[in-house]
This record gives structure tokens, sequence and C-alpha cells, in this order.
């Protein structure tokens, strides 16, 4: 038998494919990072935000057989809080909503950092820093992309590498972050423009149904060595 250390999303779904394997959770019930926390008649995903999105269509349709009928379908209504207004989200494709010299700020840095990476010979960006300054130029950098992503990782873009940015980070094509600018309609970042989300139990309605499929699940069981 295989034994699978973690009964968190991950390791569920690996069981599930497997035909002898067990499931060793250190916690009262498997779900990792998907548990869900249920408080005064209102749900909590204590681990952040699990809407599901993905541009692997194999994925999402996992999901919806996960879910069954207890699926709810959402466009993405998101946004930035700049400077006292709220800017559409990836800020990259709301220049428009702000301030005049922001944006053109933020539309200049960009043409001139496309201009530069188009002209070739640039160095490698060495640090998650750098790559955006390469990709986005000081205005959005500035203005957003440093600033968001030093909070939301609480750690120093420089002493971040950039092997995870592919597909993480929008990478917008010149002529939207143009039209964004004059204020014509764009959308960044598609695949995540669409989401589902369970409509009751939160994000850990996923590990009820995956529980089923898995037959051996051991948890409160803290594992102290392996040979």
């Amino acid at each position: 038998m295989i034994g699978i250390l973690g009964g968190g999303l991950s390791g569920l779904v690996l069981a599930s494919r497997l035909r002898d394997a067990e499931v060793l959770e250190a916690a009262e019930r498997p779900g990792g990072l998907c548990r869900s926390l249920s408080a005064d008649g209102y749900t909590f995903d204590p681990h952040g935000s699990h809407i599901l999105f993905s541009r692997n269509p194999e994925a999402m349709e996992f999901y919806e057989d996960l879910l069954g009928d207890n699926v709810s379908r959402r466009r993405r209504n998101t946004k930035v809080f700049y400077k006292g207004r709220y800017v559409k989200y990836p800020f990259e494709n709301g220049l428009s909503e702000l301030p005049v010299e922001d944006n053109l700020a933020c539309l200049l840095g960009f043409v001139r950092a496309q201009l530069a990476r188009a002209a070739g010979g640039l160095p490698e960006p060495a640090n998650f820093k750098e790559w955006m300054y390469q990709r986005f130029g000081a205005g959005i950098t500035e203005a957003y992309l440093l600033p968001y992503n030093e909070k939301i990782w609480k750690t120093p873009a420089e002493d971040m590498g950039i092997e995870w940015v592919q597909g993480r980070v929008p990478d917008p094509p010149l002529e939207d972050v143009i039209k964004s600018s004059l204020g014509i309609p764009t959308e960044g970042y598609t695949h995540q423009l669409h989401f589902l989300y369970p409509r009751d139990g939160g994000v850990e309605s996923l590990i009820r149904g995956l529980v089923p499929h898995v037959p051996h699940v051991r948890s409160s069981f803290r594992v102290t060595s392996a040979r």
C-alpha cells in the first residue's frame, strides 16, 4: 500500500487515482488548505479566497463533477483601491480610471518597456522586481504591481525568483493597454473572468466530494518519521 502524507486536495486527488493508497492526515479531518469553518450561520474559507478557475478545461470539469448541483457560476467583478478610487482589475485594463497623470505614466512606461524588449539586448531579469520593470515599465510596476505583490507574498520582490510567474502574472498585449488608457473596454487575465464556487459549504465542498472516492483516510495521524 502507498502512504500519502497529507489529506489536502492534492493528496486526496492522488489517492483517488491510485488503486491501493492510504492518506495520513495530521488534522482531525482531511482538507488541508481547502477546509472551511462555519460560525453563526456563515461559512468561511480561513486560508483565503478559493474561487475555482483554470486554463485547463479538464480541471474545470473535475471541479464541476465533484460539486454536482452545488455549484455557482460567476463573472469576475474585482477592483483595485487606488488613491481613493476603485480601478478595474487587472490594473493595466483600468488605466482610464486613474488620475490623468498616473494614466499617462503607466502607458508611457509600458510602451517604453515593450520597445526595449523588442529591440533586444536586455539582460535576463535576475528577480521578480526586475521582471516587473522589464514587462510593465515603471508606471504600472510602482503604482500597483510592486506594492501589491510585496503585500501578498510578504517578501521583497528582489528576493523572489521568476520561475513561477508564467500564468500567474498577466502579460497583456500592447494593444490592450493602449485601449485601456483611452477608455476602450478590454478584459485581461480572461481565464479567470468566469469562475466557479460552491453554493453551500465553502471550498471544503470539494473535499466532501472527494472523500467517498478515497477508501483509506486516517485523520489525527501525525507522522514523525519515515523509513
